[in-house]
């Protein structure tokens, strides 16, 4: 019996009480319209999120979060060419208003729109759930005491009141986790509404039911910040206040809201992402105008071929010119751009399959799953010492690789051994994954004997520099062959450090 009772006191708590603690999700995790996942070590790699900080110009939380998803995708050619001539389109005709209506919404203060809405509401609550009754229980019993006499009118105008109270009080916690989200949502239907009415849409989608949340559209004054927000102390917010808590409206706004968006969960997607989407497009168009980028030219080849592409998080980074139709070893001295060169690649490829932009005067390429091995370190709490970190991640590649076509891209390859099993073994892999099928492998070692061992089955690259004086000065540019030069104990110099060169 006992048991029987604590259960279904659990099932009441899930019901009502399970979303208290919300996990805040992002669009990633409920998207599936790419081709490949850029996964996080890659994305630490290449520094993506330093890229998003430089670089997304988006206007609102939608913007940001389709930004964020594109940035962690390889998308589909088509997307890509829509995306395109949706950005061109942009640039080719005025867009002010509805970037001012955007900018004008701006980024959501409260709540999370994606955790509390896209799935459907996460929120539950008992007094919500049954406030027509509670509310006609509280309206028959005020009109029974005003049926016993004019006297008692005062005695149910207080009790009906007391009870809206208690009500708003019991009821207020639940909703105003998902108040903000509602509100903003409401504003991204307006949004683009007016994007819609202006003609100024550039986007290619099918445009979202956004009418559907027409008929609540007022309801969202009751869940604003500022004007009739908890916040804010002018007359009218005072009033709606007032409304809010003594007739319960806010109850009353948020049934109605959450009915309609439970019935039109499709849509309240297709709105939400329409935004993010039409914002990127503006974004992208603000990116282009500026100038240093070009639109990627998406083939069927397995090719990856740019002239004079950059780096764009470093100033005055000098552009790199290749076409890469095969695998590539790159040796060269410390410091003179080796894993810059690999760095920017990714990061171009990164953006050219995920925004269809390159920062380069051109920059044309096939869809490859993009995976990295650039930069690894020990594992103490898995006790994985920095040798096993990288194999394990070597064979991981090797795996990805082997199931679709992949830009690989590895730095200082099995750095963590011995130089006679880093030979061995680095060039046994690099074998192995130039037998593979569309794939694309840049190494870069300071091993000139990996290089040498791999000459006709890879390209051979290098970069090298000179010391003058007391300074290593480096060219930064792509050099066919094999480096000739070190500079390790140059710098040792540099740094006060005498060694014998014996």
């Amino acid at each position: 019996m006992h048991s029987r009772i604590l259960d279904y006191l659990l099932r009441l708590k899930a019901k009502y009480h399970g979303g208290q603690d919300l996990v805040l999700h992002d669009l990633h995790a409920y998207m599936d319209d790419y081709e490949y996942e850029i996964d996080e070590k890659t994305q630490s790699d290449l520094m993506t999120a330093e890229f998003t900080e430089a670089y997304r110009r988006t206007l609102t939380s939608a913007g940001d979060q389709v930004f964020d998803h594109w940035t962690r995708s390889v998308r589909r050619k088509e997307d890509l060419l829509a995306f395109q001539d949706d950005v061109r389109r942009a640039l080719g005709s005025g867009t002010a208003r509805t970037e001012r209506a955007l900018a004008g919404l701006g980024k959501q203060g409260r709540g999370h729109i994606v955790t509390d809405l896209w799935n459907g509401f996460s929120t539950s609550a008992w007094v919500v759930d049954n406030f027509v009754w509670l509310q006609a229980l509280n309206l028959a019993a005020c009109a029974l005491i005003c049926l016993a006499g004019a006297r008692f009118v005062i005695a149910a105008a207080t009790l009906f009141v007391l009870v809206n109270l208690t009500l708003y009080l019991l009821a207020n916690r639940h909703i105003a986790r998902v108040a903000g989200s509602i509100n903003y949502f409401m504003g991204l239907c307006r949004c683009v509404g007016r994007s819609l009415r202006y003609g100024e849409s550039p986007v290619s989608l099918i445009q979202p039911d956004y009418r559907a949340f027409g008929r609540v559209a007022w309801c969202s004054i009751l869940f604003k910040e500022g004007v009739g927000g908890p916040e804010s102390a002018d007359p009218l917010s005072m009033l709606l206040d007032y409304l809010r808590v003594f007739l319960c409206l806010e109850i009353v706004a948020f049934r109605l809201t959450r009915r309609l968006i439970l019935r039109h969960i499709d849509e309240l997607r297709a709105v939400v992402y329409y935004a993010g989407y039409l914002d990127c497009v503006l974004s992208c168009k603000a990116l282009a105008r500026d100038g240093g980028m070009a639109f990627a030219r998406l083939t069927d080849e397995g090719v990856i071929d740019f002239t004079d592409m950059r780096h764009p998080l470093l100033d005055g980074a000098v552009g790199q010119s290749r076409r890469v139709e095969r695998g590539i070893v790159a040796t060269g001295m410390n410091m003179a751009g080796k894993t810059s060169f690999m760095k920017s690649l990714g990061l171009n490829q990164a953006f050219a399959t995920g925004f269809g932009l390159a920062f380069a005067s051109s920059y044309e390429t096939g869809i490859f799953r993009i995976v990295s091995s650039l930069r690894i370190d020990d594992d103490l709490l898995s006790s994985r010492s920095r040798y096993y970190a990288e194999a394990y991640r070597l064979a991981e590649m090797m795996r990805l690789a082997a199931g679709s076509p992949s830009l690989c891209l590895i730095d200082e390859i099995l750095s963590g051994t011995n130089s006679d099993e880093r030979i061995r073994g680095a060039t046994e892999i690099l074998r192995r994954f130039a037998s593979g099928r569309g794939s694309i492998v840049v190494a870069a070692t300071h091993d000139t004997a990996i290089a040498e061992s791999l000459r006709g089955e890879y390209d051979l690259i290098y970069f090298d520099g000179e010391r003058r004086g007391d300074r290593l000065v480096f060219d930064y540019r792509i050099k066919d062959g094999v480096v000739s030069r070190r500079n390790g104990l140059d710098i040792l110099r540099i740094l006060g450090v005498e060694v014998d060169a014996r």
